[in-house]
């Protein structure tokens, strides 16, 4: 899936670039570049590329460990699915917004939603969803001074707090769902944490690690990097 890593990166620390911590330092010291003598050109030009490469890995990303269990059939491509709300879910607007993301990630896996006006549909889709706590990653900056043992540093030490978010989704066989029977043929979770807290601003994020090479393989659990804004 475009966008989409499968395997799992090393969390990028961005604090020389936050804001008020502008590694060139206040705007009236910056001074035109003199030009490089040509033997030096190589250097200039790989300082730039890494600045470049510096700034894409500090852009949010949510990181998911995804963990699939499927006896799908190896023909379920242009089968039709309904997404249905469980538990008390049916008068939930935040249900149906997430019930939206996820058929639209079963949509670019080659399902079809049911008409509504036509043959039952051969999938019953089930979704639940949820915040899951949260915890802290303290970072010391050293400062300007040091007096040796027993000195004082006058360092800064920065808190990261990162949320983890959760999103299972199940997949049951459409025909036996109306005799009253759960024939579950999928069941998926995606285990998110990310910088951002609320859990509306992950989900998208979350569906897209979830459906990351969909199926997937049975009983597996895989790390999947997303990067979120995009």
């Amino acid at each position: 899936m475009e966008g989409v890593w499968p395997l799992r990166r090393a969390k990028a620390k961005c604090s020389p670039l936050r804001a008020g911590r502008d590694p060139c330092g206040p705007p009236g010291c910056r001074r035109p570049l003199a030009p490089f003598p040509a033997g030096r050109q190589l250097g200039r030009w790989a300082a730039s590329w890494g600045l470049l490469l510096l700034l894409a890995a500090c852009q949010q990303v949510l990181e998911a460990d995804v963990t699939r269990f499927n006896r799908l059939p190896s023909d379920i491509r242009g089968e039709t699915f309904v997404v249905l709300p469980d538990g008390g879910q049916d008068d939930s607007l935040e249900f149906h917004h997430y019930a939206q993301l996820v058929a639209a990630a079963l949509q670019s896996n080659g399902l079809r939603p049911a008409p509504r006006q036509g043959p039952p549909a051969r999938l019953v889709v089930l979704l639940h969803c949820g915040s899951v706590g949260s915890r802290n990653e303290y970072w010391f900056e050293p400062g300007t001074r040091w007096g040796g043992w027993g000195g004082v540093d006058d360092g800064t030490v920065d808190v990261y707090t990162y949320y983890f978010t959760s999103l299972d989704v199940e997949l049951y066989d459409g025909p036996a769902w109306r005799q009253g029977r759960r024939r579950m043929l999928f069941e998926g979770r995606a285990l998110g944490e990310s910088e951002v807290g609320p859990l509306n601003d992950n989900m998208p994020y979350l569906v897209r690690a979830l459906f990351a090479e969909f199926p997937g393989g049975n009983g597996r659990t895989i790390g999947v990097t997303v990067p979120m804004g995009g």
